[in-house]
């Protein structure tokens, strides 16, 4: 069984969700069974229809060193052969007297710390001070997965192809809240563009995108804006859009 921490709601986004997502998918397919433990219900409908089981901690996302009683309980309560850990609240405290009980995996984007973990997935590339030897090996006891080999992508992406014609649009993703509405403020500087009039935009719109009912306007305001929400298929955007 491999348990996965991580969490999203308006402040940390669904990045964080998707890409272990992505991981569970992907040890499912060998045969290993996969469960979601998270700190509120925010975001488990996605977790549902991906196939996958989820437990609700009821603890504090920003406080992670708070609920080590509870997950120190869960995870001695259960046969759990891996846990994975995704989140920037993390303490070196929490990692580690985790991992004490089970393997811990940690998606690691900023290499502030050294985390006392058995694996760390670093496939963002850091300044050249910040980085681990590309590719896996040992060190410390700690397994390192390092590159952008590692990159942690949907199923849906595997299949993309760039060889058929693009259709003249843009296309503008700007995350699952987008709290300081880049979206509407790209729209509003670049559908007043000259050079860009002849294009579509076609934009996603976060689940949890509190300025949505702004952007439904200027949508029905402009017929060249076209709002997606909840798309399955991002990557079919990604081929036909020229930008």
């Amino acid at each position: 069984m491999i348990v996965f921490r991580v969490d999203a709601n308006e402040q940390v986004a669904t990045g964080h969700l998707m890409r272990t997502l992505s991981i569970a998918s992907a040890c499912r397919k060998c045969g290993l069974m996969c469960e979601f433990w998270l700190a509120e219900e925010k975001e488990t409908e996605r977790i549902a229809k991906a196939g996958f089981p989820y437990r609700i901690l009821g603890t504090r996302w920003d406080a992670l060193e708070d609920e080590l009683p509870v997950m120190k309980q869960r995870l001695q309560a259960q046969q759990v052969d891996w846990l994975v850990v995704d989140s920037y609240c993390v303490t070196v405290r929490y990692l580690a007297e985790l991992n004490r009980i089970v393997p811990v995996f940690y998606v690691d984007d900023f290499r502030r710390e050294h985390y006392e973990v058995s694996a760390l997935l670093q496939y963002i590339p850091c300044r050249e001070r910040q980085k681990t030897p590309e590719g896996l090996h040992e060190k410390d006891g700690v397994q390192y997965l390092t590159g952008l080999l590692y990159a942690p992508l949907r199923e849906e992406f595997s299949h993309l192809s760039f060889d058929k014609p693009r259709e003249k649009s843009i296309l503008l993703s700007t995350g699952g809240t987008d709290p300081y509405n880049m979206a509407g403020r790209i729209l509003a500087y670049g559908t007043q563009m000259q050079e860009l009039q002849d294009y579509l935009w076609h934009v996603i719109v976060g689940s949890m995108n509190r300025n949505e009912d702004m952007l439904r306007e200027l949508a029905a305001a402009n017929p060249k804006i076209i709002l997606h929400k909840n798309i399955p298929d991002m990557w079919r955007y990604m081929q036909q859009c020229e930008a």
